[in-house]
């Protein structure tokens, strides 16, 4: 587990990722790749760096919005609750409720070796193969419950105490 804190004016929590190195792109065994996922290399995040243990909250992004001004993005057609992940964000809105929350965007190495726990050769945070025991994605299934978005936390955390880092809104 890693060091945590609370991060204000979100009051969200974050977790402290160590450096390390990792396989950026798509590894052996993911089938389908995409062209800018290869190919494959070693990538050392030479930092740590902090970043948030779940998505931000539909509640949370109400906050970021009161507080600025800005706009809250539409709801999707499906609704979701106050504590589900809030969709429909263009970049700038992230990169502006990040600069309010005092923090900032992830870079995208730092991003995927977040999302991959620590785990450098699988396909997902805790293994190889998509588990509705593991995610909310494409239906329901298991542990699984909802059709659409799950409230953040819904599922287990990956080896660096972040949660729905696959499945539940495409990041």
């Amino acid at each position: 587990p890693t060091e945590k804190r609370r991060f204000a004016p979100a009051n969200s929590e974050m977790a402290w990722i160590p450096p390390g190195g990792f396989v950026m792109g798509c590894v052996a065994g993911d089938g389908e790749c995409f062209a800018d996922e290869t190919p494959a290399q070693p990538v050392t995040v030479a930092r740590a760096f902090w970043i948030d243990v779940t998505e931000v909250t539909v509640a949370s992004y109400r906050a970021f919005a009161h507080a600025t001004g800005r706009p809250v993005p539409p709801r999707p057609p499906f609704g979701q609750g106050e504590d589900h992940p809030v969709v429909n964000v263009t970049w700038e809105d992230a990169l502006a409720y990040c600069t309010w929350a005092g923090g900032r965007l992830p870079g995208e190495a730092e991003w995927e070796y977040a999302a991959r726990g620590g785990r450098s050769a699988s396909k997902y945070p805790w293994g190889d193969v998509a588990s509705h025991e593991s995610a909310n994605y494409q239906g329901r299934d298991g542990r699984d419950a909802w059709s659409n978005t799950s409230p953040v936390s819904s599922f287990e955390a990956n080896g660096f105490d972040l949660h729905d880092v696959a499945g539940n809104v495409w990041e």
